[in-house]
């Protein structure tokens, strides 16, 4: 359990930092996920940091794990890629257009850059969960992530 939530928290942190360091460099500016959640559950920034982070740290490793990694195919970094895919999809056609930003953030004006960026921060969270969440002490891979 420890790993998976280690995992969660090393794609939540390089997750986030993406989206507020990385992503202006290719769209023009940054995603402030907290002040993006803070708006729709009538919060401050703080608390949707922590929403944000609940959600990366212990939510979505939790579903991982007793969920999605015993039903996808290979090792648990693809099963990881997957679901960060997954999740990446769900974001898009879900959680966009529910905070008025439309499917793929088509009503954001930010164009296609803005897409690539959300995919490769949702990639890589989802390979640092799977990579870290399957590790051992002694450092040698396991096909599936133990919780």
């Amino acid at each position: 359990m420890k790993r998976l939530l280690l995992g969660g928290a090393a794609g939540t942190t390089v997750m986030t930092f993406m989206m507020y360091f990385v992503r202006p460099k290719l769209v023009g500016k940054p995603m402030d996920i907290a002040a993006e959640i803070a708006n729709q559950i009538g919060g401050n920034w703080w608390l949707g940091m922590t929403v944000h982070v609940m959600i990366g740290v212990v939510i979505l490793p939790l579903l991982f794990s007793f969920v999605f990694a015993r039903f996808l195919p290979g090792p648990s970094v693809l099963k990881g890629l997957l679901v960060g895919v997954g999740f990446w999809l769900l974001t898009m056609t879900v959680t966009m257009p529910s905070m008025g930003k439309g499917y793929f953030l088509t009503a954001t004006g930010e164009g296609p850059k803005a897409i690539v960026a959300a995919f490769m921060a949702h990639a890589v969270y989802g390979i640092l969960l799977g990579k870290i969440a399957a590790l051992k002490s002694d450092d040698s891979q396991s096909a599936t992530p133990s919780a």
